[in-house]
């Protein structure tokens, strides 16, 4: 039984519930495409997982003798895993092929920002960024976080500094596949690129352009009302950024600004450049505040940006503030032993003072 989901399906196009007619690609369409529900930005998410799929294993996951086979394995079937050599992307797959749209990434930007840690975690992702500095996809690795100019990329840069301070290895000898060109061939051994990486890279590198080409033409489309509230948002912003209110007043603030922005939307570039510069500079105000050791306003600072920051930034911030306020309270523990000691020796009490040396 097909459940009542579909009236009619060919080879050519897809008709979809008894009211509803959607013209698509089986392959390509989302659970919630399929059964004639509601769609949004996460539908688009899920179908670009099974481009995603397709581009690292040359199959998309789902497949069948006729249509209406394939869109019930997109109600049905389980997510299929990656091959074992490329298991370390399986979690973002898991994610953009669920069966439920809640489960997936709320947006494109926590996408890029799961799939820049699977970057940051692997060597052989990392090595292409930096053996390829001027490949065609980089401006587009830039635009979504992947540059090496940036102080989101500390944890990046100290990792390839890692990498290159590891005496290189000789990777073992393989068969190069049909699909890698003699000059991508010779670049994988110059980088010490593991060869059989190299299909699964290049569709890595054109997902990250499809979803730059996204970001730019595609996604939510904005009416000219919405885009002017936008333009007038993002002006507020910019003023309030150059006079230093990031979080107060609360109703003229730049983080005030920033949530009226996504109420409009989070994926345009607009909003994620200036979502970019909130971060930077909360970072600099916190330092600032750590600097003169203003701990209580640096942690309201943070308790107040939290839902702007990413959730690793959050979490790095906060530690970087409780261990300056814990050497902070020791070096003050210590001073005020010290003077104790100064106070017993100024009077004559050698014994006490010794005690207090001690402790």
């Amino acid at each position: 039984t097909d459940f009542g989901i579909a009236r009619e399906l060919t080879a050519d196009q897809t008709k979809i519930t008894a009211e509803n007619m959607i013209v698509g690609t089986p392959i390509y369409m989302s659970p919630e495409q399929v059964s004639g529900g509601d769609v949004d930005g996460r539908s688009d998410l899920y179908s670009l997982g099974i481009m995603f799929f397709e581009l690292l294993t040359g199959a998309p996951p789902y497949q069948g003798d006729t249509p209406i086979a394939v869109c019930m394995q997109h109600l049905t079937a389980p997510i299929p895993k990656l091959p074992p050599k490329l298991a370390d992307l399986d979690p973002i797959i898991e994610r953009m092929l669920a069966k439920k749209a809640e489960d997936r990434f709320d947006d494109m930007q926590s996408f890029t920002r799961e799939l820049r840690q699977v970057f940051l975690q692997s060597e052989a992702l990392r090595g292409v960024i930096a053996s390829n500095p001027d490949i065609a996809w980089s401006e587009q690795l830039r635009e979504l976080g992947f540059s090496f100019d940036t102080l989101r990329d500390t944890d990046l840069r100290a990792a390839m500094a890692r990498k290159s301070a590891t005496p290189a290895t000789q990777p073992m000898p393989r068969q190069v596949p049909k699909a890698v060109t003699p000059a991508a061939s010779a670049q994988a051994r110059r980088s010490g690129m593991p060869r059989w990486l190299l299909p699964a890279l290049g569709g890595v590198a054109l997902l990250l352009a499809v979803i730059g080409l996204w970001q730019i033409f595609g996604g939510e489309k904005l009416t000219d009302e919405q885009l002017a509230a936008l333009t007038t948002m993002v002006q507020q912003f910019d003023r309030q950024i150059g006079e230093g209110r990031l979080v107060q007043p609360a109703q003229d603030s730049a983080l005030q600004s920033l949530r009226g922005m996504y109420a409009i939307s989070r994926s345009h570039n607009l909003v994620s450049s200036r979502e970019n510069e909130f971060q930077k500079a909360v970072e600099q105000r916190l330092k600032s505040l750590l600097d003169s050791q203003q701990f209580g306003e640096g942690r309201a600072l943070l308790m107040d940006a939290q839902g702007a920051l990413p959730e690793d930034v959050y979490e790095l911030q906060l530690a970087s503030l409780d261990q300056a306020q814990a050497a902070a309270q020791r070096e003050a523990a210590i001073a005020a032993q010290v003077a104790k000691v100064g106070a017993l020796l100024d009077t004559g009490d050698q014994a006490s003072s010794d005690e207090l040396a001690r402790e």
